[in-house]
């Protein structure tokens, strides 16, 4: 009798289980024949923000270039996250742009202050909840000329926005505006596309990135090479001619046609400082500085070897390169052993441009090559040395 009492709720459950099975073989017959098809669930994608920067230069003496950053999206996230590059395109060192920011503040429309916290060394937190639009604003001291920093003095403005303007991340493909506010009367020159009385686009931040700002009273000259324009502006004095650095320009560029059969760009600009030396390519434009008193002579002749490797930049690197070299990340070190092809062949190419176009010897080019070759066999372990600033590379 125990065992029977204790059997009950088994066979009970046992027929609750028979049924359910015939209740879903049942709906399961009811059904038409067919494949089963899998229930679409429709991903929501981020919605890319508007961005536009509004840069200043208000107090030239103070060498804070003043910069506002307003984001606009449709579907605005609780919190916005943004950050600086850590490096520019074509420099490979890591230079901490970050460390040069000051007086960091956020506001939405109203002018109501928004909460924001600092999360990494070259990031920011805003919250944005509730806001269809706010604005950050802050300073980037700026006492530095070199080809991959800031300089605003009485004189003039020289910026990398990679140095300068920070980006939403997850949106490095946005669109971007900036539109310069120069002090008094000073001219602007980049590679971006102007849109409007001082304003220039950017199809994202990568194109952004790699288009630097001269700002001030510099000389310039234009000429065009197979029907591309190309604008060469000087800031600074020097016993530089710069009629004859328009022609000896064009007569590189034109060899530079000549080997690859084309001119990937629709404008070029280049950019001489005359303090320093170097050079940084970008997608169409170049930074160079050049020691004012170095126009003559085999200093010349070495400052168009200058102007040639970055002007062959424009085929190989920016669009023959490694696949680590764009698209970028900008946080980190981007490490290729592949700059004997992104530099080395650059490196050699310059003179044959040079030499071609008639501007230097047959000496003067092997005995250049001579030179650049010895160097390179006295620096052991370059490839890891070029990211600890250990070696310097041409640009």
């Amino acid at each position: 009798m125990q065992l029977r009492q204790n059997l009950k709720p088994i066979i009970l459950l046992l027929i609750a289980i028979i049924f359910m099975y015939q209740e879903k073989i049942e709906a399961q017959n009811k059904k038409p024949k067919g494949k089963a098809k899998t229930p679409v669930v429709e991903e929501v994608k981020p919605v890319p923000p508007e961005v536009s920067f509004t840069v200043s230069m208000s107090k030239p003496w103070t060498h804070l270039l003043e910069v506002e950053m307003r984001i606009k999206s449709a579907r605005m996230p609780d919190q916005t996250a943004i950050a600086m590059p850590v490096w520019t395109p074509g420099s490979y060192l890591v230079r901490e742009y970050a460390r040069h920011v000051q007086d960091f503040a956020a506001k939405d429309t109203s002018g109501n202050a928004l909460n924001w916290r600092k999360t990494d060394k070259n990031d920011w937190q805003i919250d944005s909840k509730g806001t269809a639009e706010f604005v950050v604003s802050y300073k980037v001291y700026s006492n530095e000329l070199t080809v991959r920093t800031n300089e605003l003095n009485d004189n003039h403005a020289f910026f990398t926005p990679a140095a300068l303007l920070m980006y939403p991340k997850g949106f490095i493909n946005a669109p971007s505006t900036v539109t310069v506010k120069p002090y008094g009367d000073w001219k602007i020159a980049t590679g971006l596309l102007k849109t409007g009385e001082n304003t220039f686009q950017a199809e994202n931040f990568d194109v952004l990135f790699d288009s630097p700002f001269e700002v001030g009273n510099f000389k310039e000259i234009s000429f065009d090479v197979q029907g591309v324009p190309h604008r060469f502006v000087v800031n600074g004095e020097g016993n530089y001619d710069l009629n004859k650095i328009a022609r000896d320009t064009a007569k590189i560029a034109e060899e530079g046609y000549k080997m690859f059969g084309d001119l990937p760009m629709k404008d070029y600009l280049f950019i001489l400082n005359t303090r320093g030396g170097g050079g940084l390519e970008h997608l169409n434009s170049t930074a160079l500085q050049w020691n004012k008193f170095g126009f003559t002579g085999s200093r010349y002749t070495d400052f168009l070897t200058l102007v040639a490797h970055e002007y062959f930049h424009l085929w190989n690197v920016k669009r023959i390169r490694p696949d680590v070299l764009g698209p970028f990340d900008y946080e980190g070190e981007n490490y290729t052993k592949l700059l004997w092809v992104a530099e080395g062949a650059t490196s050699f190419y310059e003179g044959i441009l040079v030499q071609r176009a008639g501007l230097m010897s047959d000496r003067e080019f092997l005995s250049g090559k001579q030179n650049k070759s010895e160097r390179c066999r006295s620096v052991p372990d370059v490839f890891r040395r070029v990211w600890k600033k250990q070696v310097g590379m041409p640009g």
